[in-house]
């Protein structure tokens, strides 16, 4: 009577090591990409996004309301960017040039909004003047 041999061959360890080392492999470089992920998200700039929001805000408001001070709340609910527009007239009909100081910051951000609704009964006339001079440079021409 022969006894039955138990236990692994070696080419089954071999295989088994082999697989359990690209798993090891697999699974460390996941790691590895996933802090990289995190480091990178945590040096990321939100001053996009909070521009982006400023913007949105210059669309909402009315003209007289923008010198006042304002805040921005960003996604995470805690972050409040407050800030404070000044606006003047571009040289475009209905453009208007909006230099906005963001709190704590040194230099202001420039937005340049159309907004017919932000012009003023003066800037109107101006522009009326303006628009004849030109009417009469044509003729003389």
């Amino acid at each position: 009577m022969e006894k039955k041999q138990t236990g692994f061959t070696l080419v089954e360890v071999i295989v088994a090591l082999a697989l359990f080392a690209v798993s090891v492999l697999v699974l460390t470089q996941s790691f590895l990409n996933g802090l990289l992920c995190k480091t990178t998200l945590a040096k990321e700039d939100d001053r996009p996004f909070i521009y982006q929001m400023i913007r949105s805000d210059l669309n909402r408001l009315k003209r007289d309301q923008v010198p006042s001070r304002h805040a921005v709340v960003l996604p995470d609910n805690k972050t409040r960017i407050e800030w404070q527009g000044k606006v003047a007239f571009a040289d475009m009909i209905n453009l208007y040039q909006v230099n906005v100081r963001i709190k704590n910051d040194t230099e202001d951000v420039v937005f340049y909004i159309r907004r017919p609704d932000w012009m003023t009964s003066t800037e109107k006339d101006l522009i009326r003047c303006m628009q004849n001079e030109n009417k009469k440079e044509i003729k003389d021409e």
